[in-house]
């Protein structure tokens, strides 16, 4: 050592670095990334949607090199090679002020525009995913002013959902969509192709520069803290604080709290029952114990003309001074399952509500305005597009409250452990495989410690970023060992280096990544590449099911018995692209109904690759899956729909019909059939009309023999998978489901757990 420099360190610094960050709790940053050239024009052709976004296309033209104008996304697809294809999502809905281009809050339909986007980008989302000509393309949905990143601030609420149900989507397919928002400038739109070069799910554009969200823990001391934990009185006084969804469970426990730990003398307890709701009187009755003046109104906050009645009927001496919109409603879903009904019936109780406590209140002289949302808006969630959607709309709302100098706050929850929040209704598989992907859950106590800290702050202070936080329980390491194995791109920001995979319990394949795979299935003899196959799906099917050993998988069952949902089947997706390389189809499980089947469809599009016999792929393949598929079917299935005795006849057995037993004893015999006698089976039973199978036969859905309760028919006569239990819950805690027969995923389990309460 030749040197070493001592400096002194003041008290300010010496703090800072003493500063401690709260474990539960962040915030979103938009950093900008360092400036990077574009790696030059792409030899694929970029093709922008929209008859009005011509201007968009000659901007792109001298960049990429060739691009295309169409004026509906399906024609994308006749465009040629379309390497990406340029959504636009941009509604210039503004919320608090006038706009640039744009509409005034008072001249436009917020709500009205928030659903007509959002149904708009998800009839395009779905029939780009269902598109074959897209499967080597990459989707770019483009925002406008829809995250306050730079020096801007939220102008378009409408665009603010699109994103959150855009997030949603790349859950559901990592690696095929992109989302930005830009600023309109030339020199962003230019800057499109480093977007899609960019190793992000989303960015945002101001002047060409590139910003990506990242959460970045709170400070919990420290003169850097935004918010501090002490005990506050926001409640006291004679103002009235509005508490929504007030008698569900998680509405009742910030009710509670509100009376107790800050002081709320005057409370006014909204939902749609008011007192007739279980456990209303009850709630009434402790908080009244309390000192506290309860009031409970039977209130839609979504129909304005009622909460303006209501708000209408306080007294001048106790005005309203505070809001805690707590209500929600879910209705879970994959993105192929979503329609405009569902996306509705969760949009109406957070984004119609919560619109007009702003528009109701905004003259008032509010102390906090806070917002429960969920982190299903700021990361995107499987399953929950809607819902994202519907989150990110209010954290939108509360980034352009506090803009405009009003109180606002939006929480965007992590899981609520027990019965306490919308996560009350999950299955133990649900769980599961939240605490998979890294998300924890939040006590009672917890949770409230963390409003505590919220509301300690000044809500009209800082900048519209500060207005959103995330209270969370998140495991890093967890995250980073997903699907993909790398951390996404939201959490980099809360580590120092890569997070490398730790050792797994479950017995996996050493496979890695799709690159090796290829060279393992080189090196390995041709008779034994499907069986390798074969175990690298197993390994995968154990891992998404939360089994301990990969024995509990037999290759041969149906992913149905095995308890496959919508959501897991998005799971086993996602591992097998990650493992493979290969982009499979949506209904993957559906069309490959086993281990065994599904590892016979990856054989098919991996042997041209590693040198296989294509004969031997061709006839092999499709005897694996004609086998796996009868396999998949439980034998008393095929007796009860009358086929057994005509499938042992084709096989030249004779079948005892009285017999059941003897039906369970076939399965050897049809496990032994050749391969011209399954050929035989498959090609009579392909002559069966749409009337034998439809809706409404002996063997369509709904009956004995039809499609499994995870899987549907739609408006098309498809089948199409649902979500598991597909149930939601109001504003008042209650569940119910959605479909009159419980849909899980075929296990008894699993309908005893989704059994309407």
């Amino acid at each position: 050592m030749e040197r070493l420099d001592v400096r002194p360190i003041s008290e300010e610094q010496l703090a800072q670095a003493r500063a401690e960050f709260h474990d539960s709790l962040y915030r979103v940053d938009w950093t900008q990334l360092p400036s990077a050239a574009s790696s030059g024009r792409s030899d694929k052709k970029w093709v922008v949607v929209g008859s009005g976004a011509a201007e968009w296309a000659q901007t792109l033209a001298p960049v990429v090199g060739s691009t295309a104008l169409v004026p509906e996304l399906l024609d994308a697809g006749d465009a040629g090679d379309a390497g990406v294809v340029v959504l636009p999502a941009i509604a210039h809905i503004g919320a608090v002020g006038e706009t640039d281009g744009g509409s005034s809050a008072a001249e436009a339909d917020v709500p009205a525009a928030v659903r007509a986007g959002t149904n708009r980008v998800l009839a395009d989302l779905q029939a780009w995913l269902a598109d074959k000509r897209f499967a080597a393309s990459t989707l770019l949905v483009v925002t406008q002013g829809a995250v306050p990143a730079g020096a801007a601030d939220v102008t378009d609420l409408a665009g603010a959902a699109v994103s959150g149900l855009v997030r949603s989507a790349q859950t559901e397919n990592p690696g095929r969509i992109v989302l930005v928002d830009v600023d309109g400038t030339d020199s962003s739109l230019a800057a499109l192709p480093r977007v899609v070069q960019a190793d992000e799910t989303q960015l945002a554009l101001r002047d060409g520069a590139l910003f990506a969200p990242r959460l970045a823990r709170m400070p919990s001391v420290g003169p850097t803290a935004t918010v501090v934990q002490e005990r506050t009185t926001v409640g006291e006084g004679d103002g009235t604080i509005l508490v929504t969804g007030a008698t569900g469970a998680l509405g009742a426990l910030v009710a509670r709290h509100l009376v107790t730990e800050h002081g709320a003398r005057h409370v006014l307890l909204a939902s749609r029952r008011g007192p007739d709701a279980p456990g209303a009187a009850e709630l009434s009755a402790e908080l009244s114990e309390l000192g506290a003046s309860v009031r409970l109104a039977a209130c839609d906050v979504a129909d304005r003309t009622q909460l303006g009645e209501l708000l209408a009927s306080l007294s001048a001496e106790h005005p309203l001074t505070g809001v805690v919109h707590v209500a929600g409603t879910l209705d879970d879903g994959v993105i192929g399952s979503l329609t405009p009904e569902r996306m509705n019936t969760v949009l109406r109780p957070k984004t119609d509500a919560a619109w007009n406590l702003h528009e109701l209140t905004r003259d008032l002289d509010l102390t906090m305005f806070v917002l429960f949302s969920s982190i299903a808006g700021a990361l995107g969630v499987p399953g929950q597009g809607n819902y994202a959607a519907a989150n990110a709309f209010l954290d939108a709302l509360a980034q352009q409250r506090r803009a405009a100098g009003l109180a606002a706050s939006s929480l965007a929850w992590g899981m609520w452990a027990d019965e306490s929040g919308m996560a009350g209704g999950l299955s133990d598989a649900d769980v599961q495989r939240m605490a998979r992907s890294g998300a924890g859950a939040l006590s009672a106590k917890q949770g409230l410690a963390l409003l505590d800290t919220v509301l300690a702050g000044d809500a009209r202070s800082g900048t519209a970023a500060d207005a959103l936080l995330v209270p969370a329980v998140l495991d890093v390491r967890a995250m980073a060992q997903g699907d993909a194995g790398e951390l996404p791109p939201l959490f980099r920001g809360l580590v120092r280096a890569p997070v490398r995979r730790s050792a797994q319990s479950v017995p996996q394949p050493s496979h890695g990544d799709a690159q090796s795979l290829r060279a393992r299935l080189a090196d390995t003899p041709v008779a034994e590449r499907k069986e390798l196959l074969t175990e690298l799906v197993r390994a995968q099917v154990v891992a998404v099911l939360g089994h301990a050993e990969a024995e509990a998988v037999d290759a041969d069952r149906s992913f149905n018995d095995l308890g496959f949902d919508s959501l897991t089947a998005v799971e086993l997706r996602n591992r097998l692209h990650a493992a493979t390389g290969l982009r499979l189809p949506a209904a993957l499980i559906f069309d490959y109904p086993s281990t065994r089947a599904v590892a016979g469809h990856l054989w098919d599009e991996l042997a041209p690759q590693t040198g296989g016999d294509e004969s031997e792929t061709a006839t092999g393949s499709a005897e694996d899956r004609i086998r796996s598929a009868f396999a998949a079917i439980p034998l008393s299935r095929l007796r009860e729909a009358g086929l057994m005795d005509s499938l042992l006849e084709l096989a030249g057995i004779e079948a005892d019909a009285s017999s059941a037993q003897q039906a369970d004893g076939a399965e050897s015999s049809i496990d032994a059939m050749d391969t011209e006698t399954l050929i035989s089976m498959a090609l009579a039973d392909s002559e069966a009309t749409d009337d034998d199978y439809g809706p409404g036969s002996d063997y369509g859905p709904g009956s004995d023999y039809g499609p499994g309760s995870g899987y549907e028919y739609d408006d098309f006569g498809e089948f199409r998978i649902v979500p598991e239990s597909q149930e939601f819950r109001d504003e008042e805690g209650d569940p119910r489901h959605h479909n009159p027969r419980p849909h899980d995923a075929g296990s008894p389990d699993a309908h005893d757990m989704t059994r309407e309460k």
